[in-house]
């Protein structure tokens, strides 16, 4: 039986520049434009979701700031067709309209981009970059088949008490993270990887000491942007609740390295979903290329 859903795993996208250089992951996230007022929980068939496509700044900035030609252009290659059909992966050539966390402009703005400085914990914090996905789909129900529903997110506020996704988390919790580490995947048919880690840190961000948290696991450059996601236990500790569905609940933005030797130390940064959240909100705001749509409006 599969620990995780297969929809899961192909809604993570490999973002690289226009010579074809992979520079991090993406994944799809759909949701309403009302969100704020609801559960993220809940979700009606009726209800409109928007499409985004969220990843790390940083990756954005890199492919924008290393590009050779004028175009300057990210692609996203996603793979349509089922697992195993053989269908090559199809980009998406997306141009500048990317919408960074307001925070993560004003620390490039003052501090320098941060190709050109370290990258600290106050940079993982907004290392978070969204863009609306093409909304040419007949059917917007079809949406859950490939990326991530509302009804799968796990808030900070879900992440606190037992929920329909499960119980609240804490460090030992097993997660998945999917992504396209450099060198690993298989590239002929754009599959990313899954791998596996634990919660190593999240009280911190959940009595709000800190704004991200960390996992145990190997990260590896290029899953920056990649999903995190809870794994079902089928078992759990005597009294204690198990969880029995896959939830999103960040974004890897980076690792923490060993300040001894400066090597990987296999601690992961995660963004929390919070975070995407805020800078999907500063899109709405902020972009005129992107216009709210009410969960009254057919899509």
């Amino acid at each position: 039986m599969a620990s995780i859903r297969p929809e899961f795993v192909q809604s993570a996208l490999k973002i690289r520049n226009d010579s074809g250089s992979v520079r991090g992951t993406g994944f799809v996230y759909a949701r309403p434009d009302d969100y704020n007022d609801h559960d993220p929980s809940v979700h009606t068939p009726d209800e409109p979701w928007r499409l985004w496509y969220v990843t790390c700044a940083h990756v954005i900035d890199d492919i924008e700031a290393n590009q050779i030609g004028p175009d300057k252009r990210t692609y996203l290659e996603v793979n349509e067709a089922s697992p195993g059909s053989g269908r090559s992966s199809i980009g998406y050539p997306i141009g500048h309209y990317w919408t960074r966390h307001r925070e993560w402009m004003a620390r490039c703005s003052k501090l320098g981009p941060i190709a050109y400085r370290a990258y600290t914990p106050e940079d993982a914090a907004v290392d978070v970059a969204v863009t609306t996905a093409p909304t040419h789909y007949e059917n917007w129900q079809d949406l859950e088949s490939w990326g991530f529903a509302p009804h799968t997110h796990m808030t900070k506020a879900l992440m606190n008490t037992e929920s329909s996704l499960g119980k609240s988390l804490s460090e030992g919790d097993d997660v998945f993270v999917v992504g396209f580490p450099t060198g690993f995947y298989e590239d002929v048919k754009n599959w990313p990887m899954v791998r596996h880690g634990v919660l190593a840190q999240i009280q911190p961000y959940l009595k709000g000491n800190a704004r991200t948290f960390l996992i145990d696991g190997s990260v590896f450059g290029g899953n920056s942007g990649g999903p995190v996601i809870t794994k079902p236990q089928p078992i759990s500790i005597k009294g204690t609740q198990q969880f029995t569905k896959n939830a999103l609940i960040g974004m890897v933005s980076g690792t923490q390295l060993n300040p001894a030797s400066g090597e990987n130390a296999d601690i992961g940064i995660v963004v929390p979903l919070d975070t995407v959240n805020d800078t999907i909100e500063m899109a709405l705001s902020d972009s005129p290329h992107v216009s709210r749509v009410t969960a009254t409006t057919d899509l």
